[in-house]
């Protein structure tokens, strides 16, 4: 083949041109320190490095979430810790109202001291973190507490807030501060005995329009895979006054016990605190009675249970309160009942109370567990994040070292190419003219 100056012009262009795409290729891998840039660098590796950063950026906002999740935990945790405090101190009262030195005034300053401290739980129910009341559920952007004379209101709901801390693993962060909620409504027709709906703490029917009693004899409840009975009785002829039938109720002495006052109320309810059904009075039952059942202590939430009508909360630890400050402005030190067994007074409230500190307690247990969780899921996030790091550096970082040195090469590769170039280039038609 002939060789001409022609050719050997365009393989010396050729090979600067190689020589210059390697010194450029070198130069961006040095000032980058990635040696992926474009996607036609290394196809695989690119994939690799697409699911990793995908899966560091699911992480990253994991993390997040657990540490918005830690902030609401904390500050429950930091809550029942106040709550359980001031449950100490009434406590010091309680004990101090008991011993039976104090007299009427004595035991009365104390009450008020009880009622102050009331409004101060209260304050703990309604606690914030980032403008959200933590003990609200989803309804959080208002105090859920309300103290209204003697009765405390809850305007939020028991639904959870939940942050999602690895794939398709929500968790709830917040302590809603009732667990068990059931309505019960029982139209009594006065014919075909008492029909019911029952709802579950979510509000779904149990039992939608079932006859659940006929008559004389039991109502039976279900509600979940809970069951509670209540005597009932229908009365012939011309209706029996609210103080006949609590008259009865109190004869039969089988556990179910008689509230009553003219005009007011009208509550039965179970010496066991499972069940309480419950009416304003008339002085008589008639064709249409309304009932609500409050199951109270089968299964509390933290605050005691709630009418989700009406917000009413029953039962729990403001209960156990108010019941305290009674007895105290009242002087009652100690109430006995007909088998010698104490069941009221000041002295009584001392086990209340216990019952009480214990029962945070154990929401606070369940606080701490979750956050342990939480925090062992942040250290777990964090460990994978170094591995996941370390994947990605292999797959797209420099070796800088190696970098440096081919650069180094390059460099000096094409300025090789161009000192050759110009040695072989420079013969012109005067070198042949002389």
């Amino acid at each position: 083949m002939r060789i001409t100056n022609g050719i050997i012009a365009k393989n010396t262009q050729n090979y600067i041109q190689r020589s210059m795409q390697k010194l450029a290729r070198t130069q961006e891998m040095s000032s980058t320190t990635k040696k992926i840039i474009r996607l036609s660098d290394d196809p695989n590796s690119l994939s690799q490095l697409l699911n990793i950063r995908s899966t560091v950026a699911m992480n990253e906002q994991y993390m997040r979430n657990i540490k918005d999740g830690l902030s609401y935990l904390d500050a429950a945790d930091t809550a029942l810790g106040t709550a359980g405090s001031l449950l100490q101190r009434i406590l010091e009262y309680d004990v101090q109202g008991s011993n039976g030195t104090l007299d009427e005034n004595d035991m009365a300053a104390i009450g008020e001291q009880i009622d102050k401290m009331i409004d101060e739980l209260v304050d703990i129910a309604n606690t914030t973190v980032g403008g959200k009341y933590i003990f609200a559920g989803t309804k959080n952007n208002r105090p859920p507490f309300e103290r209204v004379d003697d009765t405390i209101i809850y305007s939020g709901n028991l639904d959870s807030v939940n942050r999602e801390i690895l794939d398709q693993a929500n968790y709830a962060i917040n302590v809603t501060g009732f667990d068990h909620v059931i309505d019960l409504y029982a139209p009594r027709d006065g014919g075909a005995g008492i029909k019911s709906d029952v709802l579950d703490a979510d509000g779904n029917v149990v039992t939608p329009g079932e006859t659940v009693a006929h008559g004389d004899g039991e109502l039976v409840i279900t509600a979940g895979d809970k069951e509670y009975r209540v005597s009932t009785y229908k009365s012939d002829g011309s209706p029996k006054t609210y103080q006949e039938i609590a008259d009865e109720i109190t004869d039969l002495g089988d556990g179910l016990a008689v509230e009553y006052e003219a005009g007011k109320k009208f509550i039965i309810y179970s010496n066991s605190g499972t069940l309480r059904v419950a009416e304003s009075a008339d002085g008589v039952l008639g064709s249409s009675t309304d009932y609500s059942a409050h199951p109270e202590s089968a299964d509390p939430g933290m605050f005691g249970c709630v009418d989700e009508e009406t917000g009413t909360v029953y039962g729990g630890v403001f209960q156990a309160l108010f019941d305290l400050r009674d007895n105290l402005n009242n002087g009652i030190t100690s109430v006995y009942g007909d088998d010698g067994e104490l069941s009221g007074g000041v002295e009584y409230s001392i086990g209340e109370v216990y019952d009480q500190i214990d029962h945070l307690l154990k929401f606070r247990v369940q606080v701490g567990a979750r956050t342990q969780h939480f925090e062992s899921v942040q250290d777990q996030l964090e460990d994978q994040e170094v591995l996941l790091n370390q994947v990605m550096s292999n797959l797209e970082d420099v070796d800088l070292a190696k970098v440096t040195i081919d650069l180094a090469q390059n460099q000096l590769a094409y300025n090789a190419s161009l000192a050759s170039g110009s040695q072989i280039l420079q013969v012109s038609l005067l070198n042949f003219l002389k």
